[in-house]
């Protein structure tokens, strides 16, 4: 099976109709609308109850990073070299982090 091509999710779409590819929560559809990547470049931020990321390469789409359990983050940074993001939590009155790349959470009491 060829997965419509696609190197994540194939969506059959009616109108105009044929297959689409998407991407799995994380990732971004290049160019080629058919290959799926981690980005690259990217801004992270919060809102209160998420941490969300928007992609600075091609297609600036605004995505929520899927996490439970945050309740009022308000500091946030990014180690690059680990690949884990760190945020307070004062509601929780916790620092916790999460490693981007397996999306395992971890909090500091």
């Amino acid at each position: 099976m060829d997965n419509g091509g696609c190197s994540q999710l194939c969506l059959y779409r009616a109108e105009p109709r044929g297959p689409v590819c998407h991407c799995a929560t994380g990732y971004e559809l290049t160019t080629d609308g058919v290959t799926c990547v981690v980005p690259e470049a990217f801004l992270l931020y919060l809102r209160h109850n998420n941490i969300r990321r928007i992609s600075l390469e091609a297609s600036l789409n605004d995505a929520a990073i899927p996490l439970s359990g945050v309740s009022n983050a308000r500091g946030l940074d990014f180690d690059s070299t680990d690949g884990r993001i760190y945020w307070t939590d004062v509601d929780l009155k916790v620092l916790a982090g999460i490693n981007f790349t397996y999306l395992a959470i971890f909090s500091f009491t």
